[in-house]
């Protein structure tokens, strides 16, 4: 079920849902270990709730135990009995009933109009309005009330009668239609309640009589047209029968009721009531309410203690080589690397720096007057294509070799790159004329078949199309080569058509060829792997690092060559990238790997997300996140924070964890879990989410974050060792 279905209404765009949940929470950033929100400890009060509410779906059995049956004995029944329901200026009617079970317990129920005919015409019910009217429904344990309030003026008005249990909570008041219905009401519960409980004052009746309300002699002044009483519900407890003799008989009704300016009459306590009485019930329910909370705590202490084993379990056996052993620390001290540093780094090159490096990387990342530049040239030393007490230029200039024209150094990887590109084009020809004439031979044959409806673009790979001696023999080595080649060059040609148009950078054709020719040169090298989508997304962020609009023009066998300097140290850290990264794409065990130990942080580190997503089967895959993995996020962040994380990863590589990517994935699913939450997110939810979040995500707070998990699993870590 979506979010539409959820809430009854279109669901909210992410904008709304996301300023929603950060306007009403005030929880600071995802804290290192977030405990499961639990409930507060409550007194459980076993039936003494005021109101019951039962919101499960309409059932006729209820309706039935409503009647007298053989489970419970019904005392009482009015229909058209009056609650005033919050938020509704017309009272709301329903059935008032009293019963009692075989253990001597009267219960009173209310319930709607709209639940009793909905019980009988379950067809012509709505599901929504049936909800709200058992959130209506009203249900009272007579033993846990102390007092029972009756207000009335005559018999041709309507009485209210207001129940209030021993921990002071009344209930909404019930609206008795006019007449004696309310003396009804008080003579059977009183019969009822015989012979443990009993009304304090109780119901007058003389001898051959029918019961009336008591009248006090000393309040006989009073006005007898607006009556209210306040009767208590006392335990027997061999206290001798109620001396009718204080009791005054009800006088016959004035035929005209005199104006009073007070006709409110409290009535005294009953001299042989003993206060202890009321005393013992509130410390029963007292010790109730003790009983229920130290079963709670027990409970709590227990499944806390469980869950404790079973996340360290969870973490011997899937989590425990995640992070280093080592303390993260530094991140109060530290400080971006800037160019007064990097100049300091390339000029001593001392292990110290070295650490303190990445320890800058990793805590605050890259930043200066031009962090372009800076990232040029730290991103090598950082990746791991350079040695850290080495520089670039003998490592480049060692390869180097005169021309005739002006001497210029050549990089090794400029060298090789040359000639894998002179390799490739080759190639390139021979399957451009391919193309040529199987689109020739395709397009004469449609012409001279015109019945036949066919598309040209499957005729174009139709293997009757090519030459018949080709077909007859085996395929050779350099046929398999250029098939393999052919297959490769058409979908690099896709993607990079389309990657990142959007960008200022790939708006210019001359950096669309550069990725081009990268790629092609990447796949060569690899022609047995091949290329995959989004091999592409993962190389154009290297490519704008490592571009430089002043690249100078080499001129090599007489050849112009631009932009190949750049080109050649992208491929280079593009393929350490890729070592890294390879293992996440299709046919590979990666992915599932990567999810498996995503799915165990989000179980230890947030329980109340993991159940959610538990309850659905494909949350609990966690597919919504594949795409994050395997393109590492660079299509959820924008180019600079692709920078920031990127070099993060890298940085935390060599330092506390190879998998800095898990915990920057936990961060984004813990950074939005009270919306996940708040809107019971289903996997469709998740995906439409996530993908409209793209390019919008918080780097820094989720940086953060995924700093803080890795620490909460070290001292998990630590304290199993």
């Amino acid at each position: 079920m979506g979010l539409e279905e959820q809430l009854g209404q279109p669901a909210p765009i992410t904008d709304e849902l996301v300023d929603r949940t950060s306007s009403s929470s005030t929880r600071m950033p995802v804290s290192p270990n977030p405990t499961p929100a639990r409930p507060p400890l409550s007194i459980v009060r076993q039936g003494s709730s005021i109101v019951s509410v039962d919101r499960g779906s309409v059932s006729r059995d209820y309706v039935y135990s409503l009647h007298h049956n053989f489970r419970t004995n019904l005392l009482y029944g009015k229909n058209n009995v009056c609650v005033a329901a919050p938020g509704e200026e017309t009272p709301i009617k329903g059935y008032l009933s009293l019963h009692k079970n075989h253990d001597g317990e009267i219960s009173l129920k209310w319930t709607p109009n709209q639940l009793m005919h909905a019980s009988s015409q379950p067809c012509s019910a709505n599901g929504k309005d049936v909800e709200q009217n058992w959130k209506q429904a009203i249900q009272i344990q007579m033993q846990d009330i102390i007092y029972i309030h009756l207000h009335q003026k005559d018999e041709n008005y309507p009485s209210t009668l207001t129940f209030v249990n021993c921990e002071g909570v009344q209930s909404a008041p019930l609206q008795l239609p006019a007449g004696q219905h309310s003396l009804v009401f008080l003579t059977a519960l009183e019969t009822g309640l015989a012979p443990s409980l009993r009304l304090d004052p109780p119901l007058w009746a003389g001898h051959g009589k029918e019961k009336a309300l008591p009248r006090l002699r000393k309040r006989s002044t009073a006005s007898p047209s607006m009556m209210d009483y306040v009767f208590r519900l006392v335990r027997i407890a061999g206290n001798d029968p109620i001396p009718f003799d204080d009791i005054e008989p009800p006088s016959p009704p004035l035929e005209t009721p005199p104006n009073t300016a007070n006709n409110c009459i409290s009535l005294p306590n009953s001299p042989y009531i003993m206060d202890t009485n009321v005393d013992s019930l509130i410390n029963m329910q007292m010790g109730k309410a003790c009983e229920s909370m130290r079963h709670q705590i027990l409970a709590r202490a227990f499944y806390g203690w469980l869950t404790y084993c079973r996340h360290l379990k969870t973490i011997r056996k899937h989590l425990l080589y995640l992070v280093e052993t080592n303390v993260v620390q530094g991140e109060e001290d530290a400080q971006p690397v800037d160019e007064e540093f990097w100049k300091k780094c390339r000029a001593e090159k001392t292990p110290e720096l070295e650490q303190e490096f990445l320890s800058r990387v990793y805590w605050k990342g890259i930043e200066g007057s031009n962090p372009k530049e800076l990232r040029r040239q730290a991103w090598p030393y950082l990746i791991g294509l350079f040695k850290w007490d080495e520089n670039q230029e003998p490592k480049t200039g060692e390869f180097t070799k005169k021309y005739r024209y002006n001497l210029v150094f050549k990089y090794i990887f400029l060298i090789n790159f040359r000639r894998e590109v002179d390799d490739w084009r080759v190639l390139e020809a021979e399957v451009r004329k391919r193309d040529e004439e199987a689109f020739i031979a395709a397009r004469a044959k449609k012409f001279s078949s015109p019945v036949r409806e066919c598309s040209i673009a499957s005729d174009v790979f139709e293997e009757d199309s090519r030459p018949e001696e080709l077909n007859k023999d085996e395929p050779c080595s350099s046929e398999i080569l250029l098939t393999t080649f052919t297959t490769n060059l058409h979908r690099i040609d896709k993607d990079v058509e389309r990657c990142d148009r959007n960008l200022f950078f790939f708006s210019n054709k001359e950096n669309l060829e550069s990725l081009r020719r990268v790629m092609i040169t990447y796949v060569r090298r690899n022609l047995d792997e091949g290329y995959v989508q989004g091999m592409c997304d993962l190389l154009a962020p290297l490519l704008v690092i490592f571009e430089d609009g002043n690249c100078p023009i080499y001129f090599v066998n007489c050849l112009i060559i631009d932009n190949y300097p750049s080109e050649a140290l992208t491929i280079e850290c593009f393929s350490i990238l890729m070592s890294r990264l390879r293992e996440n794409f299709p046919q590979r065990t990666g992915m599932d790997e990567c999810l498996s130990n995503l799915r165990s942080l989000i179980q230890v580190i947030d329980p109340q997300v993991f159940s959610l997503l538990s309850a659905s089967t494909d949350c609990t895959h966690l597919y919504f996140s594949y795409r994050w993995f395997l393109l590492d996020f660079k299509r959820e962040l924008s180019y600079d924070c692709t920078y920031k994380v990127w070099e993060t990863i890298w940085a935390a590589n060599r330092t506390f964890t190879p998998h800095f990517a898990l915990f920057f994935a936990l961060a984004i699913i813990t950074n939005y879990r009270d919306v996940i939450i708040g809107s019971q997110m289903d996997f469709t939810d998740m995906i439409k989410f996530f993908n409209e979040m793209a390019e919008r995500h918080d780097c820094t707070r989720l940086l953060q974050a995924a700093r803080l998990h890795i620490k909460a699993l070290q001292n998990f870590v630590q304290q199993l060792r």
